[in-house]
């Protein structure tokens, strides 16, 4: 009788954390996301450092959110909050907020 509820509990435990899980890609460093950054006045090569920042620094406390899940506008504010948890500098914090604006506006990657 205890086993049947265990694995359910434990069927239960493995589906919420799947579902809660972006399996989705963030966007690479591509023309119309240098061209979405243009306005920032950001080149590819601080693109490129803030999504390899965005890809290790955030998965250490949580899974990657898409970029598109909040706006251009958003993300500056979100970055911030959590920059001090993950230790960021000015301008590793610079740098992932320039490549999430950017990559806000052109979606996501294809898997």
């Amino acid at each position: 009788m205890r086993w049947p509820c265990l694995i359910a509990l434990a069927s239960v435990v493995v589906l919420f954390v799947v579902s809660c899980t972006n399996l989705a890609r963030p966007p690479e460093v591509s023309p119309a996301l240098v061209a979405n950054a243009r306005g920032d006045h950001t080149d590819a090569n601080v693109l490129a450092n803030g999504r390899k920042l965005f890809v290790s620094r955030c998965l250490e406390c949580h899974s990657l959110p898409s970029a598109t899940q909040h706006s251009r506008d958003e993300w500056p504010y979100l970055v911030n909050r959590m920059s001090g948890r993950a230790n960021l500098s000015a301008s590793e914090q610079a740098a992932i907020v320039a490549y999430l604006r950017a990559a806000s506006l052109t979606g996501a990657a294809p898997p």
